[in-house]
């Protein structure tokens, strides 16, 4: 629900002066006043289950949950709906059988791997060369299962290599094995070497296994992002766009200053871009924003009138937990607050007015997309006191 907001959709907003407004990014559609945009479908995970959202249409998940924005990626393995056409190829007497996918569609394949029949099934027909890491990611559905299922780089088993425990996974049930599934280990970095022919390739180490698959990805990171089907060649997602216009809220900057909160997980930690902020008609010379520094910290920078007026940092929480944000934001500085660790400041030359925030994309222009997923947007006209951030941040 909105407070302090009269209409809906992109028509003018009138602010009801020094109401708070929340911003909910749950779902099923997105807030009234933002706009999104994203050149291509998408897909997205509900309650276990896979589906796709067309172009320019928000993403929404359960777990973690909220509005889903992600960076262009692209999946670099061919036929990721035809386990049973070519580049795959079948070993050791393997067979897969067409069945129901986690989309609810008939796009998987059940099979029995079984180490002892060296049953397993592969793709090496990708041709990447020179990359320095990949990120492969499966949606696996197992009936029986033990010992432990593979997942490597079949140009070099050295190159790469995942170990999944059989036991970890839940019987009867769709679940994506990512590099950040709690039963994975990583042993070596999941890599290309410049001309090899590499692709996935997936068996059991020890028992056997009987399970379904579905939607292999392997695409070029440092962490795996949403599931893109392909075909006969590989296919890209665009980046997710989420922005707000701030001139339909013209009672919220005052000249005392205001105050926002944002609630967000995030993909990764070892991320460098842009996690959430403002900027004014000026752009990149007149803006605030928050970036992740790619060591599990999130760093605020402010520029006033093309110059850095300083800088500052604090720790993130886990991969897929909650990190809450809160700010005041004032024309002698910004003071935040990150997950309740206390206030940190930053002073300013002077804050002019912003005109666009944006959420994991820099306000200033369409990139520096960062991956992750946002649930809350608070704005509060007035500068906000310690207490109130600590209250929003906790």
């Amino acid at each position: 629900m909105l407070r302090g907001f009269s209409g809906a959709g992109h028509h003018a907003l009138r602010w009801r002066r020094r109401a708070a407004t929340i911003f909910p990014l749950t779902g099923p559609s997105l807030p009234g006043g933002w706009t999104f945009t994203r050149a291509s479908s998408g897909t997205q995970i509900q309650s276990g289950v896979l589906s796709n959202a067309t172009t320019n249409v928000a993403r929404f998940e359960t777990s973690p949950a909220g509005w889903l924005g992600e960076p262009q990626g692209t999946n670099l393995q061919f036929q990721s709906n035809g386990l049973t056409t070519a580049p795959w190829t079948l070993l050791g007497g393997l067979t897969l059988t067409n069945v129901t996918g986690p989309d609810g569609a008939t796009t998987a394949w059940s099979g029995t791997l079984d180490f002892v029949a060296n049953s397993r099934f592969y793709s090496q027909a990708n041709g990447l060369t020179a990359l320095s890491r990949y990120e492969p990611s499966v949606w696996i559905k197992p009936t029986s299962a033990s010992g432990v299922f593979l997942i490597e780089n079949p140009a070099s088993a050295a190159s790469g290599l995942w170990t999944v425990a059989t036991g970890s996974l839940t019987l009867n049930v769709w679940q994506r094995l990512t590099r950040n599934h709690p039963a994975v280990t990583v042993t070596t970095e999941f890599s290309a070497t410049a001309g090899g022919l590499c692709g996935n390739y997936y068996h059991m180490a020890v028992g056997t296994m009987v399970a379904a698959f579905a939607y292999p990805m392997l695409e070029v990171g440092t962490f795996s992002t949403s599931p893109i089907t392909t075909t006969t060649t590989s296919a890209t997602r665009a980046a997710d766009n989420l922005t707000l216009d701030l001139t339909q809220l013209p009672g919220l900057q005052t000249a005392g200053g205001y105050g926002v909160a944002l609630e967000f997980s995030l993909l990764s930690n070892s991320q460098s871009n842009v996690v959430f902020g403002m900027a004014g008609s000026g752009g990149f010379s007149n803006t605030w924003y928050f970036t992740e520094n790619g060591a599990g910290g999130l760093v605020l920078t402010t520029i006033v009138a093309g110059v850095g007026q300083g800088s500052a940092a604090a720790t993130l929480r886990a991969v897929g937990l909650t990190n809450r944000l809160a700010l005041t934001v004032t024309p002698a500085g910004i003071t935040f607050n990150l997950n309740g660790a206390g206030d940190v400041t930053v002073t300013n030359a002077g804050m002019p007015t912003m005109t666009t925030l944006a959420v994991l994309r820099a306000p200033w222009a369409a990139g520096n997309y960062e991956a992750g997923h946002a649930t809350l947007v608070t704005l509060v006209p007035g500068p906000q006191s310690a207490a109130w951030r600590a209250s929003r941040s906790y």
